[in-house]
């Protein structure tokens, strides 16, 4: 049966359709791009806020916590205090002593809209450092905020003791943080752009995940502190092993705000510069870009052990034992298959056995670990909670079975820094990458391309001569790199007059036809070093013995190559 057509549309002959339709792709494209315009101009407007505030001495008991006499046990319940602002994220973090593990120290919090009707009081699990050369290595923290909305709140700090001989547990220097990183409406347009282009994530090569700049981090791009004190200089150690988090307590539906929470606690309470872990999952299989810098880039997940581990952390409280994780339900099954899917992809890009064990060292000494580990396998603490513990069997499991079929894959091999002695001068680097992948590189059929990343089309100062385009250093070398062997671009940079010091340069694979390998890798780059530098070039001198007390006249030739003018 003939559809009913409009009268109209039957006077459109099929060119004239072809048309149109592109024009309508294109008007899409363009609203669409207005949107993205205004979501994004209407978050940097708004931006996270976040306060932090001292609680002792407002409280009635002095500067400091303590037991009194032979106490064995107290319980110090605060006043309700009103935040400044909503909130959708809390941490309290203090500094403690005589404190021998956490049977000696328990500390709640409890949040509430109007200051009368709270939640049940919720655990901090409390850590020390996680961070490698952690900034604030004597304070006590949770290692993410309790992210629960609310508008009041109180907390309950329970000391005990095994005698009243000895030394009692002392908690001073009290402070609280909370945050509220949630957006206006226009958000959702984000979402919905999101939405639309989840085809093309799809169509790349390794599982769709969320970027920094698709998540409203402030920091897209990792260069919001460069040339800082709180810059966090990536560091590269090649990953052979994975440890898995859970957030703790969440109450929300925003799992993208979680993730601006965490970044914010994380940067500027912690103190850290950005995000501990390298990705996290909501419980709608989302995957979220965190640490800044690309493959095998140093998270901050695991005191000790950071150096060569992936952090992957499920937004979710998974700990049935803690009053945090109020109504815990196990992760869910959108959860796993993204966390094995993910996992089972960086196992192919990193040539480990998702399901075995291994001695794991790192700076923090050795450990006999599974590949796949938990949070509580190398530190003392809960975390990823026993709903995800208990399943880490059958997480191996499906991220062996996950580690097959990707057909671009690749794994960085040459993490040299690129050193520059002279300012605008090519310097020739070439840059090697195993074929993890189940498809064969090219150079003549779907090439494969060396691009600029991070973002995508970006113009790169390190440009240098030769290249195929502003955004494509190289073409694959070889005429065809079968699976399992290297394959090496080479090419040409140069260091702009105006660079000094170090910088990260991120490139990515790209097979030509723009089938991304969905993976970008960084350069350590040193420019020049100073304004001041200079290379000698000669002397007048041939001798190079003087006798003690000798005096001779010798003349130096040196060449500028810094960016001053030398002046008498």
């Amino acid at each position: 049966m003939e559809r009913n057509v409009p009268e109209i549309e039957k006077l459109i002959s099929p060119k004239q359709k072809t048309v149109r339709r592109i024009l309508s792709h294109l008007l899409f494209f363009l609203v669409g791009a207005g949107l993205l315009y205004l979501f994004y101009r209407g978050a940097a407007q708004e931006g996270i806020k976040r306060y932090e505030e001292d609680l002792l001495g407002r409280d009635g008991w002095g500067n400091f916590l303590t037991l009194a006499g032979a106490e064995t046990e107290k319980t110090f319940d605060s006043p309700i205090f009103k935040a400044r602002i909503p909130f959708n994220a809390i941490a309290p973090y203090w500094k403690e002593e005589n404190v021998p593990g956490d049977s000696a120290r328990e500390m709640f919090v409890r949040t509430s809209w109007d200051g009368q009707n709270f939640t049940d009081w919720m655990e901090v699990e409390s850590l020390g450092p996680l961070r490698d050369n952690d900034p604030q290595p004597n304070r006590t923290y949770p290692e993410v905020p309790l992210l629960v909305e609310g508008r009041f709140f109180q907390y309950r700090f329970v000391l005990k003791r095994a005698d009243g001989g000895m030394s009692a547990p002392k908690i001073s220097d009290l402070k609280i943080t909370y945050i509220d990183s949630r957006t206006s409406k226009i958000k959702k347009i984000g979402n919905w752009l999101k939405r639309l282009t989840k085809s093309s994530l799809a169509a790349e090569q390794g599982p769709s995940i969320v970027s920094r700049a698709g998540w409203g981090s402030p920091d897209p791009y990792g260069s919001l502190f460069k040339g800082t004190s709180q810059y966090w200089d990536p560091s590269y150690v090649p990953v052979t092993q994975v440890f898995l988090h859970h957030t703790v307590f969440t109450n929300q539906t925003d799992p993208a705000a979680a993730v601006r929470a965490i970044w914010e606690y994380h940067t500027y309470t912690r103190g850290w510069g950005d995000i501990g872990y390298n990705y996290l999952i909501d419980q709608n299989g989302t995957i979220y870009e965190g640490r800044f810098g690309g493959d095998n880039v140093v998270g901050g997940h695991v005191y000790g052990y950071n150096q060569g581990s992936l952090g992957v952390a499920g937004i979710g409280c998974f700990e049935t034992a803690s009053s945090s994780c109020q109504g815990a339900s196990p992760p869910s099954p959108a959860m796993l298959t993204s966390l094995t899917t993910l996992l089972g992809w960086k196992s192919a890009n990193y040539e480990f056995n998702p399901n075995t064990t291994q001695t794991f060292c790192s700076n923090g000494g050795c450990l006999n670990l599974w590949t796949i580990s938990g949070h509580k396998d190398a530190g003392s603490t809960t975390c990823p909670g026993n709903l995800i513990y208990d399943q880490l069997q059958t997480i191996r499991e499906r991220t062996w079975n996950n580690k097959f079929g990707w057909a671009l894959s690749a794994k960085q091999v040459d993490y040299e820094v690129i050193r520059f002695g002279n300012y605008a001068t090519d310097r020739s680097i070439t840059i090697r990458f195993k074929n993890t992948g189940t498809a064969a590189w090219s150079n003549t059929t779907n090439r494969i391309l060396l691009k600029t990343a991070n973002p995508e089309g970006r113009f790169s100062p390190f440009q240098g001569t030769g290249w195929v385009d502003a955004q494509t250093p190289a073409i694959l070398t070889e005429a065809s790199v079968a699976p399992g062997q290297i394959g090496s671009f080479t090419f040409n940079l140069q260091s702009p007059a105006n660079a000094h010091g170090y910088y990260w340069e991120s490139f990515r694979l790209v097979s030509e036809g723009n089938s991304n390998f969905n993976q970008f890798f960084t350069l350590i780059i040193q420019a020049p070093s100073y304004n001041w530098e200079f290379q000698g070039v000669s002397h007048s001198k041939n001798s190079v013995q003087m006798a003690p007390g000798e005096t001779q006249t010798i003349t130096l030739w040196a060449k500028n190559v810094g960016t001053a003018t030398w002046t008498k």
